[in-house]
């Protein structure tokens, strides 16, 4: 078994490689330079934290003010514009040419790979899973009291609509969020961060799942899955 393992793996780095130098992965590399764009633009236009040190450290924290915040948020809109015609660009090709599962995974993966390193995007709404996390950790019911009844650095991002708010979601979910915050305590990034990973299994099955949809065909269904996977990531 060992054996095979490195002559597998060299297989798919090979067939990787074949994709992206052809005609068929252009529209993947063109998503991932949008991605790229989305992920750079969004340290200083997207839902950072109100007090980045992350970003002070790295000396970054001009992007989220004057100069700085237009740069960034043309490089977002920019990064949204090319990943919405390379997205446009995949569905031609699937409507008119035939096209492998493995080339629509394949794109879905270049597409989202610079976004796991992402900021939160449009949306504070991380802040909030990660705060209703932390409460049912430490005891409180997220159904009873919002966020702010459990003090911690958590809450300090999460939007002022949802900090008095009960939890929305179901218990599955929040105890992910208590599972997240559990490991990371009440460190922000880290648990942005697994928190994303936590979701990857369900991207999986709905990729998996997708070609299932009636009347459709498996690459039209993962375009269209793509679509939605890409904009709420």
């Amino acid at each position: 078994m060992s054996a095979t393992t490195p002559t597998t793996r060299t297989g798919g780095l090979t067939r990787l490689a074949a994709f992206t130098a052809g005609d068929e992965g252009r529209p993947a590399l063109l998503g991932f330079l949008g991605a790229v764009l989305i992920t750079l633009g969004g340290l200083g236009a997207g839902s950072t934290r109100l007090h980045d040190p992350l970003l002070e450290s790295m000396h970054l924290s001009w992007l989220r003010f004057g100069h700085g915040l237009v740069v960034s948020s043309v490089l977002l809109w920019g990064g949204v514009v090319v990943m919405l015609v390379a997205w446009l660009w995949v569905g031609r090709r699937v409507l008119h040419t035939p096209a492998s599962d493995y080339s629509m995974i394949a794109t879905t993966g270049f597409w989202l790979a610079p976004l796991l390193l992402s900021v939160p995007l449009f949306s504070r709404d991380t802040y909030s899973y990660l705060a209703q996390g932390a409460l049912l950790r430490d005891g409180l019911d997220p159904y009873a009291v919002g966020p702010v009844e459990n003090q911690n650095p958590l809450l300090d991002n999460v939007s002022p609509i949802w900090t008095t708010t009960t939890a929305p979601y179901g218990p599955a979910f929040i105890l992910v969020a208590k599972f997240v915050t559990t490991l990371v305590g009440d460190h922000v990034v880290a648990g942005t961060m697994l928190l994303r990973l936590c979701m990857l299994p369900g991207l999986a099955l709905l990729i998996w799942a997708a070609p299932g949809w009636p009347g459709t065909s498996a690459p039209m269904a993962r375009w269209r899955c793509g679509s939605a996977c890409s904009t709420r990531w």
